[in-house]
Formats: C-alpha cells, structure tokens, sequence
C-alpha cells in the first residue's frame, strides 16, 4: 500500500471512527452493521485513543519576576568581553535599568 493509499485508509477509519462514536452504538454493533472487521476496528480505535492521548498543548511560559536589588554605595560596571563596557552610577534608577536590560535581552 503506498502513502497515498494509506492516507486514504486513515481518512476513511477516522470516518468511521466519528460516526460510530455518534451513533450511540457499542463497537460490536458498530462493526458488525457496517461489515467492517472486528480486528481492524479494533485497532483503529487503540491507534485513535493512542494519537488522541499524545497531542501536544500549547503553552504560554513567562519569565518570572525576580526582586530588584537597588545599588546604594557604588556604580556597577558590566563589563562584555573586552571592548563593551556598561557603566552605572549608583544613583541610577532602578526601572529605568530594568527597561533597558529588557530591550537589550530582546535584541
């Protein structure tokens, strides 16, 4: 069977799959009224429950907030290998610092 044919045999099970979970028949009365053979019902419902049970959920992560830790007694100096170098007095503003590290991370 090549991919074509397989994609066709998928499309049709999951037919099947969806009407009979309608139906409001049990699975013997499924396959049976359809002439449908009980060994690959079978294994299209484990294969469905299988591919139903392993989705992926998105996810939305947010960086955690951490505390700011305000410098009182003297500049910080960060330094970025050995030509980049940050300096900040210790009077600089603490959510103005944070704004930019923000802006600089998303560079």
């Amino acid at each position: 069977m090549n991919a074509v044919q397989k994609a066709k045999n998928a499309r049709q099970w999951q037919s099947h799959l969806q009407t009979w979970r309608s139906s409001g028949l049990t699975q013997a009365e499924y396959w049976r009224e359809h002439k449908l053979s009980e060994k690959a019902f079978n294994y299209w419902v484990r294969k469905n429950r299988q591919h139903n049970s392993l989705q992926l959920v998105p996810l939305k992560i947010q960086p955690a907030v951490l505390p700011t830790k305000v410098i009182t007694s003297r500049e910080l100096k960060l330094r970025i290998g050995r030509s980049a170098c940050l300096e900040i007095p210790a009077d600089f503003d603490p959510a103005a610092f944070e704004k930019i590290i923000r802006l600089v991370a998303d560079i």
